[in-house]
């Protein structure tokens, strides 16, 4: 019974905070019952192959996911900066959720520098392999604006040859910030800011679900290796052993290459579990409890490196 409860409060801290038994005992239950949903999903993806069952024309025409009212959001309402469908299956989806940073007053941004430096250091011969999904994450429309006007003014060519793709997150799709219970002992402005910070990394992994057979996750401040991409290759055709996720850099959710199979039950918990811990945490907790946590490894080693010197999540903070 002890083991329980310790059980309970290190992997359920909001369940402690309920003011009646009665609620504890429902959120329980719910919590029980989406464990054994998610848990019966994934031994579904493991056991399913490698090729998708959508056809490429479905996969762009419906919807990729839904808003907190259930309604169906498309692939094609999201875009901010139009551009080619996308009709193929990719080799690997790049993603990279980006923010502009706000410091004494002033707004800037890392993004340009590093989708120019990945673009440079992926090589011609799987240009057309690859898609890059920028999430334009700022919650105002002037700075989503200013923003994708930066993207299309640097990078038109690949927007118009369908390479890169933008796109922003819906206010429908989230859910309420305000009073959300404190865990990790973090600060209001910092829960709200990793709240939304997993829900736009579950956007992310909806939109790219079914659309490439690997996908990339990285942030708008990295620094790549010159030869990033080979060595990330040459993991994915030597590696024998069965792996979910290979780390390319030390610490935290950047460099994580997934194989995409896993990116819809990922976002699914992202989405149901958003409010409870970091996303660099999150991600780890359905394969440990279906105990697959030995197949998230690192790759042969790392290839990228943080350059940003301002977080995103200093921007709300007094």
């Amino acid at each position: 019974m002890m083991e329980m409860s310790q059980f309970i409060r290190k992997n359920f801290p909001f369940l402690v905070q309920a003011k009646s038994w009665l609620l504890r005992v429902i959120v329980m239950i719910l919590v029980f019952f989406s464990l054994i949903w998610h848990f019966m999903g994934l031994l579904d993806v493991i056991n399913d192959s490698d090729t998708f069952a959508a056809t490429e024309r479905e996969i762009m025409a419906g919807p990729f996911c839904v808003d907190r009212y259930g309604h169906s959001i498309t692939r094609k309402e999201v875009q901010i900066i139009k551009s080619n469908e996308i009709e193929k299956n990719y080799f690997m989806t790049i993603g990279i959720p980006t923010i502009e940073r706000v410091r004494n007053g002033n707004r800037f941004s890392y993004l340009i520098p590093t989708v120019n430096d990945l673009i440079k250091k992926i090589p011609d011969r799987v240009k057309d392999k690859i898609l890059i999904i920028i999430l334009c994450a700022d919650e105002d429309e002037e700075s989503r604006r200013r923003v994708s006007d930066n993207i299309r003014k640097h990078f038109y060519k690949f927007i118009k040859s369908g390479m890169i793709q933008v796109i922003r997150v819906p206010k429908r799709f989230y859910f309420d910030f305000e009073n959300l219970p404190i865990t990790f002992n973090d600060t209001t402005v910092r829960v709200k800011w990793r709240s939304k910070q997993s829900l736009d990394y579950a956007f992310l992994f909806y939109f790219s679900y079914g659309l490439g057979k690997y996908h990339l996750q990285l942030e708008d401040d990295i620094a790549f290796d010159e030869d990033f991409f080979d060595c990330i290759e040459d993991d994915i055709s030597n590696r024998r052993s069965k792996w979910i996720i290979l780390h390319y850099y030390r610490m935290g959710f950047i460099g994580q290459l997934i194989n995409s199979k896993y990116l819809r039950l990922l976002a699914d918990m992202f989405r149901m579990y958003f409010f409870e811990m970091p996303i660099d945490l999150l991600y780890f907790r359905p394969f440990q409890f279906a105990h697959l946590d030995d197949r998230i490894r690192f790759g042969s080693r790392f290839v990228f490196h943080h350059k940003g010197e301002f977080s995103s999540s200093k921007n709300d903070e007094p």
